[in-house]
């Protein structure tokens, strides 16, 4: 047990005051002891982020707290520039960003409000009374020094309360002259030696109970409601069978009422438990989601391969993470507005339903794709190379959207670091857009898709929400803890969608992913590919096959003139959207690739099956995913390929090993390329 360098006690007639100063070699949660008792505050040892949004005319400010009250906070990763990260040692993290009208968000502030150095620990004062455990105590510690000379600095007030949570939020009082304020009510600001229950209960000033008494009628009471419990069961089982036979004419298995629920009874028992054990230990559960672009340094591509020697490179990038559209943004307005009165109100975050926001790139996507430039100007330095004697060697074109022009510059602007001459982005007109934005010209692809959602689709979600939508809400509303909070399938959906962008634009599974588990998420992304997969995958209409037809006839033509001529070689980095990924997918089936089942995706797949498809857009569509073909020749030998699905090596039927003849491209493509785009949306009368 840590021994305190001071402690203090000041005794008087009704109060007394223990400060016990902190500052010792190290600072243990788990056994933490103030004014003599034991506490321990490792169930809050968790990264928690507090925000607040203020309207500052003509832009808005958002502040964002970063807290973890045990340690450090975790370092950012590299891809976050030095000048944008937190602290090193900071255990109290503060940042500020605008935002403005037609403009992406812009950190103005950020600098640690408690810690600076690795030495630095907190400190802990209590007051008390006689020999009871202090039922409150502040955690203080101080930050960095600002210009101005004054030091900024945290005062956490703990607060036992047993019928609260560990999970929940510390409230934020105020951050004033440099100090930050906050209030923290919880299970763990509670001594370990304390039996007075917190929240004032007077259980120690009731007298007892007589102990044979208490017994038998605790007993009776038990057995009168076990025995009504199993009256009503079989009442409910008979009458459920009997309806089932009579009316519904089912047989065998399907005569028991509910069948579904009860076939998922033992797993929601188990969640049951583990949520309990969960909100007791303060253990705080990770999200997960489609969205965010998770680059696996592990497993990234080499430089081109010994004796291969890279002629050309044709990428195909989605954006980095965006703000929700317009239409998300309705969605999560109801959500808010449904949930207000019992989620914390950090959870509300007001740039996903400013509408000035709608769509734009966000300052994490900014990040996402000058990462994937780093890693592109390191592992395309041979190209890279040519681009001061040859600028037109390497050009960046995008989709005319906001999301996609500036990611395209972010990517060049990175590179143009190191790499003079680099030729200016060209961003594609929508209205002659059959490369990167194409489905929005097409016709055929707008009736089909409008077919597919009010017939096929509609049918294979429904038969999803029937097998396992009951359980779904059920789980998430008792993690709200109310039982009626979230009726509709399309609210957990929206949810679903919340957790995405608090993981790829606030780096945080502390909010909206702490309903959802892995088993759900996995169930939440089929029914989303449920729709993606038909409406842009291989599952639909025969024109989402043809979709990328332009764009690969524009890549092969590109490919024969470097092998015709490999001085003269162009590389092209294009910015396009999910979509685009989809159908790209589409045409190379990619789904045979990458899982070991390519069947359509129904509404009844078994969870096992929903692991092993091939069509998930974790894979195929997060944000900033990316298709790299990679043109190689040997010696005098040209016409080789390495295809790239998130800088990570991936190989096509007819291929071995990760280097494949172009001809294996070229035969998958046949039917495709040269097409008549015109032609192929075009829709008879």
């Amino acid at each position: 047990m840590r021994k305190s360098q001071s402690l203090v006690i000041l005794l008087s007639t009704l109060l007394g005051l223990a400060a016990s100063a902190a500052t010792a070699a190290s600072f243990d949660c788990k056994k933490l002891q103030i004014a003599g008792h034991d506490y321990d505050l490792s169930p809050l040892a968790n990264q928690v982020v507090l925000e607040t949004n203020a309207k500052t005319p003509p832009t808005t400010t958002g502040t964002k707290y970063a807290i973890n009250p045990c340690a450090p906070l975790t370092p950012e990763p590299d891809t976050v520039p030095k000048i944008d990260r937190c602290p090193e040692n900071a255990w109290v993290c503060r940042s500020v960003t605008n935002y403005k009208e037609g403009q992406g968000p812009r950190l103005t502030e950020v600098g640690s409000v408690a810690g600076e150095k690795s030495s630095d620990y907190p400190a802990v004062e209590a007051r008390t009374s006689g020999n009871q455990p202090p039922a409150e105590f502040h955690w203080k510690m101080a930050g960095s020094r600002q210009a101005d000379q004054s030091t900024w600095s945290t005062d956490i007030k703990f607060v036992c309360s047993k019928s609260a949570k560990n999970t929940d939020l510390p409230k934020l009082l105020e951050f004033k002259d440099g100090v930050l304020s906050l209030e923290w009510t919880v299970p763990a600001a509670c001594a370990l030696d304390d039996t007075s229950g917190g929240d004032g209960d007077k259980g120690g000033d009731k007298k007892p109970d007589d102990g044979d008494k208490s017994t038998a009628g605790s007993g009776g009471i038990f057995s009168s409601l076990m025995s009504i419990f199993v009256a009503v069961f079989m009442l409910y089982l008979v009458v459920g069978v009997m309806y089932r036979f009579l009316v519904v004419r089912a047989r065998g298995l399907d005569l028991v009422p509910n069948l579904g629920f009860w076939r998922e009874f033992p797993y929601l028992v188990s969640d049951f438990a583990r949520h309990i054990w969960d909100t007791v230990g303060g253990r705080r559960r990770g999200g997960y989601s489609v969205t965010p672009y998770a680059v696996n340094h592990e497993l990234v591509a080499d430089t081109p391969p010994g004796g291969f020697e890279l002629l050309q490179v044709q990428q195909l990038t989605r954006h980095g993470a965006r703000y929700p559209t317009h239409g998300e943004m309705e969605d999560i307005k109801h959500v808010y507005e449904m949930l207000r009165p019992i989620i914390p109100a950090s959870w509300i975050l007001y740039d996903l339903i400013d509408t000035r926001n709608a769509g734009l790139l966000s300052r994490s996507g900014e990040r996402e794709i000058a990462g994937i430039a780093e890693r592109a100007k390191t592992r395309y330095h041979d190209i890279f190379d040519k681009v001061a004697l040859m600028p037109e060697s390497v050009k960046f074109v995008s989709s005319d959207r906001q999301r996609t022009r500036v990611s395209a510059q972010t990517f060049r602007d990175v590179l143009s670091e190191d790499i003079p001459n680099l030729r200016q982005v060209v961003a594609v007109p929508q209205e002659n857009d059959t490369t990167l934005a194409m489905h929005h010209i097409c016709p055929a692809w707008i009736r089909d898709s409008a077919r597919l959602r009010e017939y096929e689709i509609a049918l294979e979600t429904l038969k999803f929400d029937s097998l396992n939508g009951q359980t779904i809400l059920w789980t998430i509303n008792l993690r709200l803890g109310s039982a009626k909070a979230v009726k509709l399938m399309h609210d957990v959906d929206t949810i679903y969608r919340l957790c995405g962008y608090d993981l790829s634009l606030y780096n945080n599974a502390y909010r909206w992913c702490s309903l959802l588990d892995p088993v759900m998420t996995e169930y939440l992304e089929l029914r989303r590919d449920i729709e993606y997969s038909r409406v842009y995958g291989p599952y639909g209409s025969d024109v989402n096959k043809k979709m990328a037809c332009a764009m690969f006839t524009e890549i092969l033509a590109d490919t024969d003139r470097a092998l015709d001529n490999p001085a003269a070689a162009v590389s092209t980095f294009r910015f396009a959207h999910a979509e685009t990924m989809m159908f790209v997918s589409s045409l190379l089936k990619l789904e045979t690739r990458l899982g070991k089942d390519s069947s359509p995706i129904v509404g009844n797949m078994t969870l096992a099956d929903a692991k092993d498809r091939g069509f998930k857009t974790t894979f195929l569509a997060p944000f900033s995913t990316n298709l790299a073909i990679e043109l190689y020749r040997v010696g005098r030998k040209a016409g080789f390929f390495r295809l790239l699905l998130n800088e990570q090596v991936i190989s096509l039927a007819d291929c071995v090993g990760d280097i494949c003849p172009i001809r294996v491209l070229r035969e998958k493509l046949a039917a495709h390329v040269g097409c008549n785009f015109t032609a192929v949306c075009q829709v008879d009368e």
